[in-house]
């Protein structure tokens, strides 16, 4: 995903993005975004940003459904997401990812919007049925 796509898309959700480079290092690019836990099974996930005050709360797993075709992606995804607490389910296609949800509960879906066989907006508008 470019980082201009990226910078909208955390903006859009009250969030906050930053790189950290170092010479001959590289560099890492981060992005921050609070959610508000659902309720129940049913519920989405609401994009309201917390308030500034509320910024030590405590961590919350979660469970996120990754959708992802590419094979790299997904294991670097799976990674940084298991490394900071987080169960990871994985599904290469807007397909599995119904499928998937039809026998475990997420709290949080990422999922690529171009895929082959069912790609996320295909896959969102199924779901939305």
């Amino acid at each position: 995903m470019g980082l201009a796509i990226s910078s909208q898309l955390v903006h859009m959700m009250n969030g906050r993005i930053w790189v950290e480079s170092e010479e001959g290092a590289g560099s890492t690019f981060f992005f921050s975004i609070d959610f508000e836990p659902a309720t129940s099974p049913g519920d989405e996930v609401s994009t309201a940003p917390k308030s500034e005050t509320d910024s030590a709360a405590p961590f919350v797993s979660l469970h996120i459904l990754l959708v992802e075709d590419n094979r790299f992606n997904q294991v670097l995804a799976r990674e940084l997401l298991e490394k900071r607490g987080h169960t990871v389910s994985v599904a290469e296609n807007g397909r599995e990812a119904l499928e998937a949800l039809e026998e475990v509960a997420c709290d949080f879906i990422l999922m690529d919007v171009q895929m082959p066989i069912m790609d996320g907006f295909e896959t969102k508008n199924c779901g939305e049925k």
